[in-house]
């Protein structure tokens, strides 16, 4: 969980204006045979991404590519990193929008 909110939030981070905000919201969404659904939605008030991107964030070493003065580097695995570590723990994660993600995790709860 550290790495998966260490990339999310520092790419929140990273890619803000100054004065940004970033928002976080938890959520359990259902209950099905011992099973609790977690929802995270982190939203920020970043440069955003654009739609095109969007089918390209997941893919190892993708990087967009734009002329919005940021000066951040980086390698372009963040990304792929927290949907592989997600999707080990059962989970799944989407970005739909050009400044939220979303994902969710699954937790057995004990009997």
């Amino acid at each position: 969980m550290r790495q998966i909110f260490l990339n999310i939030y520092g790419n929140c981070i990273k890619y803000n204006r100054i004065g940004g905000k970033i928002i976080t919201v938890l959520d359990y969404t259902e209950v099905v045979d011992g099973i609790t659904t977690y929802e995270w939605t982190i939203t920020d008030t970043g440069i955003g991404m654009s739609k095109e991107y969007l089918k390209h964030i997941f893919e190892p070493f993708s990087q967009e590519r734009n002329d919005s003065g940021s000066t951040q580097q980086g390698i372009g695995l963040g990304m792929s990193i927290v949907k592989g570590l997600i999707e080990k723990m059962g989970g799944t994660i989407e970005v739909k929008k050009r400044r939220r993600h979303w994902f969710n995790l699954y937790h057995q709860d004990s009997v």
